[in-house]
């Protein structure tokens, strides 16, 4: 069965003669388009005598789609078996040598462990509509279920409401200027996500555990960022501070969410991101902010950064993940590397800190990218004092008045349309 080999590779054939046979059947499929007949395969002269006679003792035929799912899990069973002892007679022999590189064992170690969980299927890999259809149960969910959990709202209804929140199994870029409150935006959308009793992991590169922290008990008890981090809270703040971060943990809580920092030490890479957190139950990963990811820089910094989206989109496919990655924005407002890194993402917001937005406390955001959503430019309230980004109501809206808020917006997205020049050294000389 071509679907059959199409859910294999070499790794599934342990024995000298599988991965022959194996390797022989690939052939054939390339120059004619079709597997060949069992018996035929045992007659092939291009096989060695050994393959032929290991295959004509083999038991018969598989005769439907039933037995085929069966063998298909049993090479996959035999597989992952192999690849756990393999992976821990490596570790073995690395731990017994004169020198070892404890930290890329341990990488090693975590790649491995995430390909184990990795199997190709034949189960659903194609879809059919009509004769031998298979696809009702999936119409029915996206027709009737209402609990789908397609996307994960942010928290925002602004924008929620229009599209529904970040769609799981892909990629999501927030774009922001420097000052723009990027990672205040992001932490705050994963904080009310949290809330709402997802769990949800944040790889906070630009900053420590605790001032992750800090920001977080700056935002739910409404006192200012920059005394929660510095330690210049009298008593009064800090029995507030302490009782809303109580709270706040118990809300988390009784939602059955959870927020998940991931703190490392040292510079990590995307793979080592999406390696630490294979294991751990999450719905969305957000990584602040890809500029930082170990192995980025450079003059093929534009490539480097499509490689990571890339890889990010193929992650949230394969586990069914929200990724949110944060990115930097020039202070034209255009996204460094825009079409590298755009080619790979569902959704992007892009937004800018203006003298005025500051002013009235509010953030236009631009939505430039949307599969399967509505493109929309929508406002937020932005308290940066308390790292708070949040709805605003039609009063706040009213206070803002509607001539500021569209002279930000006419700022936010005028920007010099650049040279020649200039587009070919925002290729190759990249800047974070």
């Amino acid at each position: 069965s071509g679907s059959m080999f199409a859910s294999v590779d070499e790794e599934y054939f342990h024995t000298p003669e599988g991965l022959e046979a194996y390797q022989r059947v690939q052939e054939i499929m390339k120059d004619r388009g079709r597997p060949p007949q069992f018996t035929m395969l045992c007659e092939d002269p291009k096989l060695s005598e050994d393959t032929r006679e290991a295959l004509r003792l083999q038991k018969k035929n598989v005769r439907n789609k039933s037995m085929l799912d069966q063998l298909a899990e049993r090479l996959a069973t035999y597989k992952t078996a192999r690849q756990l002892l393999r992976m821990v007679l490596d570790t073995r022999e690395a731990l017994e040598g004169d020198a070892v590189d404890i930290e890329s064992l341990v990488r090693e170690v975590q790649d491995s462990a995430a390909k184990l969980s990795q199997r190709k299927s034949t189960t659903n890999r194609f879809y059919h509509i009509g004769t031998d259809q298979n696809t009702n149960d999936l119409a029915k969910k996206i027709i009737f279920d209402k609990d789908g959990n397609l996307a994960i709202p942010t928290g925002l209804t602004t924008f929620d409401k229009v599209n529904s929140g970040f769609i799981r199994g892909d990629v999501t870029i927030l774009a922001g200027t420097t000052g723009s409150g990027k990672s205040g935006l992001a932490g705050q959308i994963a904080f009310n996500q949290a809330k709402m009793g997802y769990n949800v992991a944040f790889v906070p590169l630009e900053m420590s555990t605790q001032q992750m922290l800090g920001r977080i008990i700056a935002n739910v008890s409404s006192l200012e960022n920059k005394d929660v981090q510095y330690q210049h809270l009298d008593a009064a703040q800090q029995k507030r501070a302490w009782r809303y971060w109580r709270r706040m943990q118990r809300e988390i809580a009784e939602a059955d969410g959870r927020l998940t920092i991931f703190d490392s030490d040292c510079g990590v890479t995307a793979s080592d991101v999406f390696a630490s957190l294979h294991s751990i139950n999450c719905d969305a990963i957000y990584i602040d902010y890809v500029g930082l990811l170990e192995g980025v820089d450079g003059d093929d910094q534009w490539k480097k950064l499509s490689e990571v989206v890339r890889q990010a989109k193929v992650y949230a496919k394969a586990t069914n993940r929200a990724v949110i990655i944060v990115a930097q924005l020039k202070d034209t407002g255009e996204l460094k590397h825009a079409k590298d890194m755009m080619d790979h993402a569902a959704t992007s917001w892009l937004f800018k800190a203006t003298p005025e937005s500051r002013e009235h406390g509010y953030l236009v955001v631009e939505m430039t990218k949307g599969r399967n959503q509505v493109l929309m430019k929508f406002t937020i309230g932005a308290r940066y004092e308390f790292q708070q980004f949040y709805d605003l109501t039609p009063d706040e809206e009213a206070s803002i008045g509607e001539e500021t808020l569209e002279k930000a917006t006419k700022k936010q997205s005028t920007s010099k349309k650049p040279s020649k020049e200039a587009a070919e050294d925002e290729k190759y000389l990249p800047d974070l």
